[in-house]
C-alpha cells in the first residue's frame, strides 16, 4: 500500500523514530499544560507516548491511556496512577481499540485529553485511518473537559479515511514549527486554536 492512503500507518515501531525531534518538542508543550493531581487521558500512539515520557516525572496523577507502551512507563512512577483501557489489542499500535475500550471509558470523566490523529484537514477536520480508532478517540473527546490534539506538521492537510471530530470539538491543536503561514492561517480562520511549537 502507498504511503499517501488514506488506509495506511506504519508499526508503531516504525513511527517511534519518525519526526523525533517534533514529536518531543509537541510532547513538552503538551506536559506543560498539565498539573499535578489532574486526571488525564492520553491517546496511543508515538507523539502521546512522548507525553507520557514526560509525565512521568510528575508527584501525583491519574492517567487513562489505551496504550500498553505508555501504561508500562507510567506504572514505574508509584504517585501516577495508571488506568489501562480494556479491549481489543492491535499488536502493530500496541494499543487497545474497539468497542470494549469504548465501553471502558464511559463512566470516565477527565480534566485533559491528549489525543493523536493521522490527518488535520480544514474541511473534513481531524481523521485516523480505521473506525476502530476512530470510536475510542470520540469516546476519549467526549469524556475529557479540554481536548488537545497533538499532531505533528505532516499530518496537516492530510485526510484519512475515517472522521473522527471537526475543528471546532478540539480545545486547542498542538503542532511543530514546520506548520506553514498558509496552513496555520486557514486552520485559524476555522476557529482552531493553535500552538506551535519553538
Amino acid at each position: 500500500i502507498a504511503v499517501g492512503n488514506t488506509l495506511y500507518e506504519p508499526p508503531f515501531s516504525e513511527r517511534a523514530v519518525l519526526r523525533q525531534t517534533e514529536k518531543r518538542k509537541i510532547a513538552r508543550a503538551a506536559a506543560d499544560l498539565v498539573h499535578e493531581g489532574e486526571t488525564i487521558l492520553l491517546d496511543a500512539g508515538t507523539t502521546c507516548h512522548e507525553i507520557a515520557l514526560r509525565l512521568k516525572e510528575f508527584d501525583r496523577l491519574t492517567v487513562v491511556t489505551n496504550s500498553l507502551a505508555t501504561a508500562q512507563t507510567l506504572a514505574e512512577n508509584e504517585g501516577i496512577q495508571t488506568i489501562l483501557i480494556g479491549g481489543v489489542v492491535q499488536s502493530s499500535r500496541r494499543a487497545t481499540l474497539g468497542a470494549l475500550a469504548t465501553q471502558f471509558l464511559e463512566p470516565i470523566q477527565c480534566d485533559k485529553a491528549f489525543v493523536a490523529f493521522s490527518g488535520v484537514d480544514i474541511t473534513t477536520g481531524f481523521s485516523v485511518i480505521d473506525f476502530d480508532a476512530a470510536q475510542v478517540k470520540r469516546q476519549m473527546m467526549k469524556q475529557a473537559r479540554q481536548v488537545f490534539a497533538v499532531v505533528d506538521s505532516s499530518k496537516i492537510g492530510q485526510t484519512s479515511f475515517a472522521n473522527v471530530a471537526s475543528l471546532s470539538e478540539v480545545t486547542q491543536l498542538i503542532t511543530d514549527a514546520s506548520l506553514t503561514a498558509e496552513d496555520k492561517f486557514a486552520l485559524e480562520e476555522a476557529g482552531l486554536r493553535i500552538h506551535v511549537t519553538e
